[in-house]
């Protein structure tokens, strides 16, 4: 097991150092932070699909012994109707707290730079590409 965790973490550090900035600073965080926003309306979902779609990484991690393109996936899965649901709330639902509004506008744009690079990444898995950071 501890070869296994070696592997990944030391894929990790091979990512650019951008990618790990945006997903030690920017991308985890943003995510973890719906936790918070559970008792809104809609957080509950917000909060399964926010954690859903950086959990199901963890056996991607496990099965690849680093970071690959196939991690795309469960944020394609997840994080579309994450984006979706949150834009719904923001247009159709009067009364969410201010802080509640600025953390879907902060969620939305977060996920949706991430999908950006998710789509091609994916793609370039399903052609072959199974190389791991």
């Amino acid at each position: 097991m501890s070869n296994l965790l070696r592997d990944i973490w030391a894929s990790f550090w091979r990512l650019p150092l951008w990618v790990k900035v945006w997903m030690v600073f920017i991308l985890v965080p943003v995510n973890l932070a719906s936790l918070w926003f559970i008792p809104f309306f809609g957080g509950d979902w917000i909060a399964g699909l926010a954690i859903a779609g950086m959990a199901l990484n963890i056996p991607i991690m496990f099965k690849d012994r680093g970071m690959s393109k196939l991690m795309a996936l469960p944020h394609l899965i997840f994080w579309i109707p994450l984006v979706l649901f949150a834009y719904w709330i923001l247009t159709n639902k009067g009364g969410v707290p201010s802080h509640y509004v600025v953390y879907l506008r902060v969620l939305i744009a977060v996920s949706v730079v991430s999908l950006v690079f998710d789509i091609p990444d994916f793609i370039r898995w399903l052609r072959g590409d199974r190389a791991t950071a």
